[in-house]
């Protein structure tokens, strides 16, 4: 008895010590702020327009277009802004990421002990997951990464645990805060058959939550699949260099996916997860260490599972989504990094816990117990001291970097206070929710604008798709060299056939509307110039005569 007591004193200590590293992750959240990044208030947009006129949709008016890939996200963010006010939702996505940290520690702390049951490598995991680097700047964003990584370890953690009929219902919840969940789901229904768990309650189960979505988005949006989603198909005629067929070929991308996964790991994630940000191929030296921990991550990542598949082990649920997770985006292409932190948390639980998988598969016996400690500290300094973090002079304090590199923070604010006077400007003399702006980059002048707002890119306006790619007299000059140097100029045909209110963009995507032959300028004004985006592109705004 006085053993079972002992051990459970020790537990209760270092679950209590994992809730105050998991108090003080999100404190340190809370002392980072809120962080600008234009595809963020994309979904803020539509929260906002939920929490004012219960309406989830990119404008309150026409027909309804959800533009943002987490549904789920934006019912929880205009929910709360139905309490707080539809004027703070960026505020209150930052602080529901605060309290999905505080889980998130905690979550990863239990799954590691369930593991390896080494209440060491649990601690040092929780720490790892809490003041990742990338987890915080994402977080710090107000992006749904968190809540998504909550929800794939705790589908996880209930399928072990035998909380099938729980864990399903989590499952339904995951392609509704990323599409990426149907991974989750996958992998959950796998795990469970093999259990011979009772799949045809569980399946109902997990029908509830999607059929009710199903039937709402199929009545308010006519479709499931947002358009957010729809126009990435048709990206490659978007973006420069505006590929005409703009078919998203499924044969061509799984015949490229052994090249692609490794193009992802050595571009994306092993510099983002090993550095805190994107290495310089210039730095020869951390390029070299890089490599080297990202091969020794790699390893853990594939052959724990195989040992674990072997010895038909079921904590082989935790080492399924990593791999998984780079198979998915290796097909479907680009990855941001704020798609990162479910990967990043998974892969650090896997890590540490995997290393003393095999250490006690080693069978070391005298030394075994002093193996582990070595090993784990081995991989926790190695992991840590891979974060990105900088001193600010003005508040003399650590905050996580941008994982793209430290001039992205600085263009992200430019574009904020640049498209947030644009948005202002155009409040003060437009007919509000009537006149319509067209804009390439939306997220934080839908945000503040309170009309109608055409997204040219097509992420939140279905009709923009259909422009593309713009006409060749817009993209090439007369000896065949481009006219802008811009990754994605709008169409003339658009500006003409929409014939927006206000044009608000930076120049170089509209030199072709500013030639002196062109309609553009008989038909538009210019009204001025609210800032600057991406290291002084002058922002103007354009005026319908």
């Amino acid at each position: 008895m006085n053993i079972v007591n002992k051990q459970e004193n020790i537990s209760n200590i270092f679950f209590v010590l994992a809730v105050i590293i998991a108090a003080i992750a999100s404190l340190f959240l809370f002392k980072q702020g809120l962080m600008p990044c234009d595809d963020a208030y994309i979904t803020f947009r539509h929260a906002k327009n939920f929490a004012m006129d219960l309406w989830p949709a990119w404008n309150l008016t026409g027909e309804p277009v959800l533009g943002s890939t987490t549904p789920g996200f934006v019912l929880i963010l205009g929910s709360i802004g139905l309490i707080f006010g539809s004027h703070n939702i960026e505020i209150i996505a930052l602080f529901v990421n605060i309290i999905v940290l505080f889980f998130l520690v905690i979550i990863s702390y239990l799954i590691t002990l369930d593991i390896c049951k080494s209440y060491v490598a649990s601690i040092l995991t929780a720490i790892l997951v809490g003041f990742n680097s990338v987890n915080i700047y994402t977080l710090s964003l107000g992006f749904e990464s968190g809540l998504f990584a909550s929800v794939v370890l705790s589908c996880f953690y209930l399928a072990r645990k035998k909380y099938y009929a729980l864990g399903a219902i989590v499952a339904s919840i995951a392609p509704l805060i990323r599409p990426e969940g149907i991974l989750v789901v996958a992998i959950f229904f796998l795990f469970t058959y093999f259990e011979r768990a009772k799949l045809l309650k569980l399946i109902l189960l997990f029908c509830i939550i999607p059929f009710i979505y199903t039937i709402y988005s199929l009545n308010f949006y006519g479709s499931v699949v947002p358009q957010s989603i729809e126009a990435k198909k048709h990206f490659s005629t978007i973006y420069k260099p505006y590929d005409e067929t703009g078919n998203f070929d499924f044969i061509s991308r799984v015949s490229v996916i052994t090249t692609e996964v490794q193009t992802l790991w050595v571009d994306k994630i092993q510099p983002t997860l090993l550095t805190g940000f994107t290495i310089d191929r210039s730095e020869e030296a951390q390029k070299v260490s890089a490599i080297i921990e990202g091969l020794i991550l790699l390893f853990l990542m594939l052959a724990v599972p195989l040992y674990l598949l072997f010895k038909k082990d079921r904590r082989i649920i935790y080492f399924l989504y990593p791999i998984g997770f780079i198979l998915l985006y290796a097909f479907i292409g680009h990855v941001q990094f704020w798609y990162l932190p479910s990967f990043i948390t998974s892969i650090l639980i896997v890590s540490i816990s995997g290393a003393v998988i095999l250490i006690d598969k080693l069978n070391l016996k005298t030394i075994q117990h002093y193996a582990h400690f070595l090993i784990i500290f081995l991989l926790f300094f190695i992991l840590i001291d891979n974060n990105q973090y900088r001193l600010s002079e003005e508040k003399h304090f650590i905050y996580a970097e941008d994982p793209r590199g430290s001039i992205y923070r600085y263009w992200e604010l430019e574009r904020f206070i640049s498209y947030r006077n644009a948005a202002e400007a155009l409040n003060n003399i437009s007919n509000e929710k009537i006149d319509t702006s067209l804009i390439n980059e939306v997220g934080f002048f839908g945000y503040f604008y309170k009309g109608n707002v055409f997204d040219s890119v097509g992420l939140c306006s279905p009709e923009a798709v259909a422009f593309y790619p713009p006409p060749k007299e817009d993209i090439f000059n007369s000896d065949g060299t481009y006219k802008s140097g811009s990754n994605q100029i709008i169409p003339s045909t658009m500006v003409y056939e929409v014939k927006p209110d206000y044009l608000v963009t930076s120049r170089v995507n509209i030199l072709h509307l500013l030639e002196p032959s062109s309609v553009f300028l008989q038909d538009y004004e210019y009204l001025g110039k609210s800032g600057t985006a991406w290291g002084g592109d002058p922002v103007d705004i354009f005026k319908k005569r």
